[in-house]
């Protein structure tokens, strides 16, 4: 019997397994065109794409091969960082690089971020570390007055906060003196002289959560006073914790 077509009567659809398997028919190819593939071609091609590796974010690290990463600033966009390499006295510096089958990149940071943190735009030759040390005694001693224990002191913290990484402890540099006293002038020069240095004033717990700890910066409060507040005492609590290598601090946010 002919099926009428008027739109009042219509085929009913032939009932399907929901267990069966779909079954990729053979693909007719034109004879001299570029742009159909083969079956075989596409699960070769999707099989690929999913066994590609995300890139890898790096702001520093010490490879198996003994190459040094290094986060700086581009030299030509400064709202822009880039990766240092080096090893063996020889540096280079790329957007990106392979290594053991991944690409690594640098970390995507907030242009505001990128803007207060100090990262050096290159390297260059240094001394030996008594006269490295004695160039920062002179720089500080240059522009603030302090005493000599006062002095060596700074320029040790200042050599501590480029190797952190392989020290169990973060030790805490407190800056007291009266009202005119320098105290602001010298964190300017902790500022240029300390690793990924950063200048924070008026904050609270909230700012230091949403500081990200990718960069691992080194932390130069303006203005720091406790206090009698729970402001200020949850404030030193938290500041506390963090001298100790992998102590954890649980940040819950609510939905």
């Amino acid at each position: 019997m002919p099926i009428r077509t008027n739109g009042r009567h219509r085929p009913k659809p032939k009932a399907t397994d929901s267990h069966s398997e779909i079954i990729f028919a053979p693909q007719r190819t034109v004879q001299g065109s570029k742009t159909d593939l083969g079956i075989d071609e596409v699960i070769v091609k999707l099989a690929a794409a999913e066994c590609s590796p995300e890139p890898e974010a790096l702001e520093f690290r010490v490879l198996a091969d003994a190459r040094i990463v290094e986060l700086v600033r581009d030299s030509i966009d400064p709202r822009k960082v880039r990766l240092l390499l080096w090893k063996d006295g020889e540096a280079e510096i790329h957007n990106s690089f392979q290594h053991n089958g991944k690409v690594v990149i640098p970390p995507r940071l907030d242009a505001s971020l990128v803007e207060a943190v100090r990262l050096p735009a290159g390297i260059a030759p240094c001394d030996s570390t008594p006269v490295l040390f004695e160039e920062l005694w002179a720089c500080l001693s240059r522009y603030v007055d302090m005493a000599e224990e006062s002095l060596r002191l700074m320029c040790n913290f200042i050599l501590y906060t480029w190797f952190q990484d392989v020290l169990p402890i973060a030790p805490y540099l407190w800056i007291i003196g009266p009202y005119g006293a320098g105290k602001t002038s010298l964190l300017a020069l902790l500022h240029c002289l300390c690793r990924r240095g950063i200048r924070i004033s008026d904050f609270t717990p909230a700012a230091l959560y949403a500081l990200p700890g990718t960069i691992r910066p080194t932390l130069l409060i303006d203005e720091f006073e406790v206090g009698g507040s729970a402001r200020g005492r949850d404030l030193l609590r938290l500041l506390r914790t963090g001298t100790t290598r992998r102590s954890c601090i649980p940040k819950l946010q609510t939905l």
